[in-house]
């Protein structure tokens, strides 16, 4: 984006705006008439990259676009691109694409949205007709087509994207009999967000190549909140040319992309995001579980260790939810689950030797066995808990 904004008026409306319009990467000055405001309910608009000013003429320095939401009458004509940020979409105009989703979950119906508000023409894939009498309808209202098969929403589609959950789910959406990839068009673009195996996705790539297709694996981090906030972490492995053209996509939603290297590369780096991650809360559980047993509060030690060289972003997200034994799902330990399996089978068939990976692994297949995989990965702390009283 070239244009800078300052934006005038931080109350309860304002607020939500500003953030959507930091998250679509305008540069944003914020005026507040109290400076206290940008320690407060501010804080997180400054901490997205905002530049918060204490005066009129400071948010008006070197902007292109003043956005007022006060309490008087303004004109706000030549503004229309900026409030498309957080208002309606613009379903199908000024872009020259057309995008099929496939995969409604938590993740993709965010995803799905942004895309739609971004003004891309969109059809969306269901294997259940009625998500679109419920989950899906607010994407339906927006604009988007919806279809009842696989053949339906790739037909005239120029990008076909996937956010599905095993490596088995992705090949029969895309190489099955009746798949997404027997009936797209020589040229079509696929995405694919899951996390997967990255030999098998090098041969997904392959197969669909020999048809005349292009692929990126785009596996993502960041949760929920980060594809409702379009903040995602983006890792993608495909050509060259197969990365630009999906970022034009892509850019709706994240917050920041990284080629790694060929198709399965994507794959590689995820994996490798959920070795340190889930190693990380297995971490911050035993240091937790440490503390409690030997008589100091966990309160008080994680408060006293967060901002050392010991903290990170994942003891800030897990620590106060073990501590407070609040085990409702953020991240579902089901699906680090998953992907510590595929890491751990990964490195099995390189001979590779990863004994904290290994424990882990255990660990979530005990937490799995005991019918907790819709809980909160957080939940390693209730299971060490379980160890230490036998």
């Amino acid at each position: 984006m070239t244009l800078t904004v300052g934006f005038i008026g931080l109350g309860t409306m304002g607020l939500p705006m500003a953030r959507h319009i930091i998250n679509r990467g305008f540069a944003v000055k914020l005026y507040a008439r109290r400076p206290e405001v940008f320690e407060g309910k501010a804080k997180g608009l400054v901490e997205l990259g905002a530049t918060p000013c204490t005066s009129l003429t400071e948010v008006t320095q070197n902007v292109d676009v003043i956005i007022t939401n006060v309490t008087g009458t303004i004109d706000v004509e030549d503004a229309e691109q900026f409030f498309s940020c957080g208002l309606p979409s613009t379903q199908g105009q000024n872009m020259t694409l057309t995008v099929g989703f496939i995969g409604l979950g938590t993740m993709g119906l965010p995803m799905a949205r942004h895309i739609i508000n971004r003004g891309f023409a969109v059809k969306l894939y269901a294997r259940r007709p009625e998500v679109f009498e419920g989950k899906a309808k607010g994407l339906v209202e927006l604009g988007a087509t919806p279809c009842t098969s696989l053949t339906e929403v790739t037909q005239n589609v120029d990008v076909i994207i996937t956010n599905v959950t095993g490596t088995t789910d992705v090949e029969a959406v895309l190489l099955g009999e009746n798949g997404a990839g027997r009936a797209a068009n020589p040229g079509t673009l696929f995405i694919d967000h899951s996390t997967i195996d990255p030999a098998r996705t090098m041969d997904i790539a392959r197969q669909l190549g020999e048809m005349g297709m292009m692929f990126v694996d785009a596996p993502v981090s960041g949760g929920v909140w980060a594809s409702e906030e379009a903040r995602l972490i983006v890792m993608q492995g495909g050509s060259t040319q197969a990365c630009e053209q999906a970022n034009q996509v892509i850019e709706c939603y994240a917050k920041a992309i990284t080629r790694v290297g060929d198709a399965g590369h994507g794959q590689i780096a995820k994996l490798s995001n959920q070795i340190a991650q889930t190693i990380t809360i297995e971490g911050v559980a035993e240091c937790l579980i440490f503390a409690k047993t030997l008589g100091a509060d966990p309160n008080a030690v994680f408060q006293a260790i967060k901002d050392g060289m010991g903290g990170s972003q994942m003891m800030s997200l897990m620590a106060p939810k073990m501590i407070a034994e609040d085990f409702e799902p953020g991240i579902e330990a089901r699906l680090h689950a998953k992907d510590v399996g595929i890491a751990c089978d990964t490195a099995a068939d390189q001979h590779l030797s990863l004994p904290c990976l290994e424990f882990v692994h255990q660990q979530y297949q005990s937490i799995m066995e005991n019918g907790l995989g819709s809980r909160d990965s957080s939940v390693l702390f209730d299971r060490l808990k379980g160890l230490k009283q036998r």
